[in-house]
């Protein structure tokens, strides 16, 4: 069986005057590649992208291109709600050689499948690193139709879709896109279902509990992969309910009190979302499986998460990223991408972050 390939949506750890806790996002890094997980997911739902402003999003850009150089791959959200506003941040990112920048269909106004067909393929064409499709209408109230998607996976430059909606549409997606012989990734969004998808040889998964629980998401697919399936049940179990347990306590105010706990800092849910109570944040803290995830977290602590460890390579001296999944990305030059340099690029050429 392939090996499954996990991507967290990382949380933005913010100051109090929301910019970046360096602090907090170097530990929460560290976290991920010590729990196995093979990319991170910056500036996306999880990480608020749209919430931030400008010179906030930026620093987080530049700080995680930093810290996970030559450690594990990075995205990076570039959203919007017209195409200049999107190629202005796409533009940003060119600085950069990233392992891929995810981008949500323009929302607010309504636009066709043609024409998003037209906003991605104009983006692709001026970005740098290659584009990844993100559909989550539950949020946006717009789909990406399949259509849409086998149209756009001709573009050499858009290198799959992030499905967060609903599995059986995602999966669908899958089947068409496999029936049809394109080499087009989706990436499943659904923790819930982790366990059940990769025993069944969906290898891509991307949420942000796996930023949470790292080491649980890698142990989970790696007993579905050796046949120990009780045990990845299991775990799936604790994953779920941790999941639950967050979502029921405020979601990203929660996600705060979780962090906070286990040593990593910051705020995670900007303004104006409220942050917990007290009280709130005793009940979270009390639920049974966040004190088994807390028991957890200080055994793995203890014992250094070495049996979790996945490699990730630092290539010639040179910071590069374990791209494994997509390899079909090409650049203008036609060049295929192959773990490409996270060092920035000249700004004067790129009109680069400030």
């Amino acid at each position: 069986m392939e090996e499954c390939y996990l991507t967290a949506a990382v949380g933005t750890p913010l100051t109090s005057r929301e910019r970046i806790d360096h602090s907090g996002l170097s530990l929460q890094f560290d976290r991920l590649w010590s729990g196995g997980v093979d990319c991170a997911f910056i500036a996306g739902t999880m990480g608020c992208g749209q919430l931030l402003a400008d010179e906030t999003y930026d620093e987080l850009v530049e700080q995680s291109v930093q810290i996970s150089c030559g450690k594990g791959a990075l995205i990076v959200g570039a959203n919007d709600m017209s195409l200049l506003r999107t190629q202005h941040r796409i533009d940003r990112l060119n600085r950069f050689s990233l392992g891929g920048v995810v981008v949500l269909p323009p929302f607010f106004m309504q636009f066709s499948q043609g024409e998003l067909i037209d906003y991605y393929q104009a983006l692709a064409n001026e970005s740098r690193s290659p584009i990844f499709l993100y559909d989550i209408p539950q949020r946006t109230h717009v789909r990406i139709e399949a259509c849409t998607v086998i149209a756009l996976a001709e573009h050499p430059n858009i290198a799959g879709i992030k499905c967060s909606g609903d599995l059986q549409e995602a999966l669908q997606l899958h089947h068409r896109l496999a029936l049809a012989g394109i080499d087009f990734p989706v990436i499943m969004a659904q923790a819930d279902s982790l366990y059940e998808l990769s025993a069944s040889g969906i290898t891509q998964h991307l949420d942000g509990i796996y930023a949470l629980a790292p080491a649980w998401a890698r142990q989970i697919v790696q007993n579905a992969g050796t046949g120990h399936h009780e045990e990845a049940k299991r775990l799936q179990g604790e994953l779920t309910a941790l999941l639950k347990a967050m979502r029921m306590h405020g979601g990203l105010s929660a996600l705060t009190v979780l962090m906070n706990a286990i040593g990593v800092r910051g705020t995670f849910a900007p303004r104006p979302f409220r942050q917990l109570s007290t009280t709130q944040q005793k009940d979270l803290l009390d639920e049974p499986v966040v004190q088994r995830f807390l028991s957890s977290e200080t055994t793995s602590k203890r014992n250094g998460r070495s049996d979790a460890v996945k490699s990730h390579v630092l290539d010639n001296g040179h910071c590069s990223q374990r791209h494994g999944k997509p390899s079909r990305a090409v650049t203008h030059e036609g060049e295929a991408l192959r773990g490409p340099s996270l060092n920035p690029i000249n700004s004067e050429s790129s009109g680069g972050m400030k």
